[in-house]
């Protein structure tokens, strides 16, 4: 007598999906947070995570909804990784009313590289997750 469990099967695997993508996403958090710059922690206190499960499609997207965010890690003006930033230097007046001249900001490229540290992990928590599925 054939038993059919693919509904159980099913849900087992999008448990499994659905706490690796967890584990992966708090991780990544984790470590852009540490690897953020910091000036006034706006940029620490912004890195989140989203989560998003479709069928059988998973995906985590992590980073900041902050407007500058992208300065920060692609740089500004001169330093601007494309290389598509504004040449020479500008002034500019701060909320004090003080003038700067500035080149532009260097890239800190702090989610890059974070990635970077996390992606030998990925690998390590899924199989972990559904290592032990046979």
């Amino acid at each position: 007598m054939f038993k059919d469990n693919s509904r159980q099967v099913k849900e087992l695997l999008n448990q499994r999906a659905n706490t690796a993508i967890v584990k992966i996403g708090e991780l990544a958090k984790a470590v852009i947070v540490k690897n953020s710059p910091t000036d006034e922690g706006n940029l620490k206190r912004s890195i989140d995570y989203n989560k998003t499960i479709e069928g059988t499609k998973s995906k985590i997207e992590v980073g900041s909804s902050l407007a500058y965010a992208p300065y920060v890690e692609y740089g500004t003006g001169e330093f601007a990784t494309n290389g598509m930033g504004r040449k020479g230097s500008w002034r500019y007046k701060d909320a004090q009313g003080l003038w700067h001249t500035t080149r532009g900001q260097k890239p800190s490229h702090f989610m890059r590289n974070s990635f970077e540290k996390v992606q030998p992990n990925v690998d390590s928590i899924i199989k972990k997750e559904f290592g032990d599925i046979k």
